[in-house]
């Protein structure tokens, strides 16, 4: 859970994480289960129903600004499958710069697996009572939308456009599978998103994003989420170094297992202290 309060207007935002929600299963102990939408996790409360009483106590005095914050990391991309195929030496000395793997996409393997982990999962737990998604976050990554089209289906989800947020990325710089299309483009192939600038003015060839860049970044785009983004249950669909970089904001520390698995669904419980801190991220809202 993430909350967000307006204080000192001459200090930074700040994030942090709301326990008491959800625990940790042990990796001995994680599920199997083909419809089991969390594997790593579990409900801290008896039921759903628990869950929701104990936020609307946190929230209901008006003072505290709170999300449950559900993470998707996208399906297996082209990207993976040649790093697969050629080895990672292979990659990273003849093709990460390849414009063969430009914005990568799903492989179909990547989108049968979204079909079949999202949908059926999604459903079970919301008939157990999990609240429903209100907004539906994305990373412009062409891999990323793919997923959240397969993973996400329409009677799950509001009826409103899928925003692509440009500060939920993957590593910036160098590697031309980060390296997003034109809004152009990608709205040629998207029709359905909201989208924001039309050129990619975020990566570069010659820097590739720094570990306190990306962890700044991730910051920052939990503070924009809170100013922008209606809704207290959102979906954020994005990629493996994001997705370390929120954890990190939560445990204080990288997680190994966050790379274990493509197409995974794991949750945050954040609160964000806003405090008048200006940030923009590219994104556009309806």
């Amino acid at each position: 859970m993430v909350e967000s309060s307006s204080t000192n207007s001459r200090l930074a935002t700040a994030i942090k994480a709301v326990d008491g929600f959800f625990t940790r299963i042990p990796q001995t102990e994680e599920s199997t289960k083909s419809l089991q939408l969390f594997r790593q996790f579990k409900l801290a409360t008896s039921s759903w129903t628990e869950f929701e009483w104990n936020f609307e106590g946190l929230t209901n005095d008006g003072t505290r600004n709170l999300k449950v914050i559900f993470f998707v990391r996208h399906g297996e991309g082209l990207h993976n499958d040649a790093i697969k195929l050629y080895g990672s030496v292979h990659w990273y000395k003849e093709l990460v710069t390849s414009e063969v793997y430009r914005d990568a996409e799903l492989t179909p393997f990547g989108i049968q697996d979204a079909q079949s982990k999202g949908p059926p999962s999604i459903q079970a737990e919301m008939e157990r009572g999990m609240p429903p998604i209100e907004r539906v976050i994305v990373s412009p990554i062409s891999r990323a939308i793919q997923t959240a089209q397969h993973f996400l289906a329409k009677r799950q989800v509001p009826n409103a456009p899928f925003v692509c947020m440009e500060g939920c990325r993957e590593h910036l710089g160098v590697d031309t599978c980060n390296n997003r299309r034109s809004v152009s483009e990608l709205r040629a192939k998207f029709p359905d998103m909201d989208f924001s600038d039309e050129e990619d003015a975020l990566w570069t060839t010659d820097h590739r994003e720094s570990a306190e860049e990306i962890q700044a970044r991730a910051k920052e785009f939990l503070a924009e989420l809170f100013r922008v983004i209606p809704g207290r249950h959102v979906a954020v669909v994005t990629h493996l170094d994001s997705l370390r970089r929120f954890a990190l904001l939560r445990w204080e520390r990288r997680l190994r297992r966050v790379s274990a698995k493509l197409c995974r669904w794991c949750w945050r419980h954040f609160e964000c202290k806003e405090r008048n801190r200006s940030t923009h991220l590219g994104v556009r809202t309806t």
